[in-house]
């Protein structure tokens, strides 16, 4: 059924029977069922029609469709076509949807984690900042200089800070006392 559906307007097979060349699997099967004519009509937005792009396949390779199979071997009538399309619509309609509410969930998550991991990071700052009597800037410097130089994520050094699993003393250690720079300056090389 692969020609009907790479049509951008509806696809008409008014006789199965003189398509076993053409779809030799789907063929036999549909006309097994009763099956003699075949009706593709494409989901579309506007003049745009809606689809997914596979591996190894072209943009547009594969359309959307309302498939409409009758037991007759016939074209659709102008009012049963305006039907269809008119189902077509409405099931674009709703597989849109479907898809806009998918990429909201995931711009969502993004955004959670991003939220969720900008608090743990407050939160190591302010434990570097108490044991260390630093400002919240040069907190945040030492711990991005530990993570840098350990090859760790951000959030995953913080989070190891404010669950204690990481000593505050360790990243301390590592740099000069508070005192030795003013409140925001940035130790040389970070």
């Amino acid at each position: 059924m692969l020609g009907l559906l790479q049509l951008r307007t509806a696809g008409v097979n008014p006789d199965l029977a003189l398509e076993a060349e053409r779809w030799p699997e789907f063929t036999p099967l549909a006309l097994q069922q009763g099956f003699r004519s075949v009706h593709a009509v494409p989901l579309r937005l506007r003049h745009q029609t809606i689809g997914e792009q596979h591996e190894g396949e072209q943009s547009g390779d594969l359309t959307l469709a309302l498939n409409l199979f009758r037991t007759e071997t016939a074209e659709l009538a102008e009012q049963d076509r305006l039907t269809a399309q008119a189902l077509a619509d409405v099931a674009t309609i709703g597989v849109l949807q479907e898809r806009a509410v998918r990429e909201g969930a995931g711009v969502d998550e993004r955004l959670q984690f991003a939220l969720s991991s900008r608090v743990v990071i407050e939160q190591a700052k302010g434990v570097l900042a108490q044991h260390g009597e630093l400002d919240m800037d040069q907190a945040f410097v030492m711990l991005r200089g530990y993570a840098r130089r350990n090859h760790l994520p951000l959030t995953q050094v913080g989070q190891s800070i404010v669950y204690r699993q990481l000593r505050s003393a360790a990243i301390l250690a590592e740099f000069p006392a508070a005192g030795d720079y003013a409140a925001g300056e940035l130790p040389a090389g970070e």
